[in-house]
């Protein structure tokens, strides 16, 4: 505007207060049109300056005392979701969860009574309701460790820290992926869950067992990183080996998709079948391939999801 050399935010306030024009008049709308509007930054730079106002408030800020982390029963039930999930999905040549290794031998004693009951308590709601399969598992692991540690396979030597730590703990190391070693953690801290609870003939106080379930915790949680590197690692296997309609074409014709199609019949309807983990894989898996089947083209690949 000839005359005015002000440089200011907002034009349509200062054409009305300061040269008096209304807002209907067709000078102030061709004033308006003529502005340059404020180009609109990216999104990408408003994050950063964003995140960087952020950062610069924290470091001003006093710092806050540590508060400790407490285990809750949420995170345990989250965690052993989390060993189920990895068991049902990693496989058996490149972790030996539920097999027992050959250079362990477990034939040489009958298992201990406590072993024994320990199957049926997880699977009462003492125990969280296991389904039998998990609970035969976690007891396999219990003998397991039992035979590394102790030839004679005395139970009172799960309660010995050092014995658990020279012998199974770096066992374990050399031989499984990081969140194996996190699931034999897991059955050690049933088992002493379940010693806590029933108070089986073991010479043990709730002390000791007390003790024990906070050590194994917090072993488990040493390796909380390297089972993480361990996942990624997993999910870039997983790109690797694309499915192609070839490859689910199989699938669904093999033995294992005419499970998937028995259960879903025994399902439909009223039905008293209880769905455990490896249910659920399979149909997840079921659904997933005719989903893909129906959705991509000849020829294309997609990575397993």
């Amino acid at each position: 505007m000839v005359g005015c050399s002000a440089v200011v935010k907002r034009l349509p306030a200062h054409l009305q207060t300061v040269h008096g024009f209304s807002p209907k008049s067709s000078k102030y709308k061709a004033l308006l049109s003529k502005a340059l509007p404020q180009p609109k930054r990216p999104y990408s730079v408003q994050m950063i300056e964003k995140r960087a106002a952020a950062i610069k408030r924290i470091e001003t800020e006093p710092p806050m005392p540590d508060i400790p982390v407490v285990d809750t029963v949420r995170n345990d039930e989250d965690e052993e979701m989390d060993l189920e999930d990895f068991e049902q999905t990693e496989t058996s040549t490149t972790c030996d969860v539920i097999l027992i290794e050959d250079d362990v031998d477990s034939s040489k004693s009958p298992d201990p009574e406590v072993l024994v009951t320990l199957a049926n308590w997880l699977q009462s709601p003492d125990g969280g309701k296991k389904d039998e399969k998990t609970a035969k598992q976690h007891v396999s692991q219990i003998k397991n460790i039992l035979s590394l540690i102790d030839a004679e396979r005395r139970v009172m030597s799960l309660f010995d820290c050092s014995l658990l730590n020279d012998k199974f703990v770096k066992y374990a190391e050399q031989k499984y992926v990081p969140q194996t070693i996190k699931s034999y953690f897991m059955s050690l801290r049933h088992f002493y869950s379940y010693v806590l609870a029933e108070k089986p003939v073991i010479d043990a106080t709730t002390e000791l067992v007390t003790q024990m379930i906070e050590k194994v915790k917090r072993w488990s949680s040493s390796y909380k990183r390297s089972s993480q590197k361990r996942k990624w690692e997993k999910m870039e296997e997983d790109r690797v080996e694309l499915v192609t309609p070839e490859k689910i074409q199989q699938f669904e014709r093999s033995q294992t998709g005419r499970d998937a199609v028995i259960l879903l019949g025994k399902l439909s309807g009223a039905h008293s079948i209880e769905i455990t983990q490896s249910h659920y894989t399979l149909l997840r898996d079921f659904f997933f391939s005719c989903k893909f089947r129906s959705t991509m083209q000849t020829g294309q690949e997609c990575c397993q999801t």
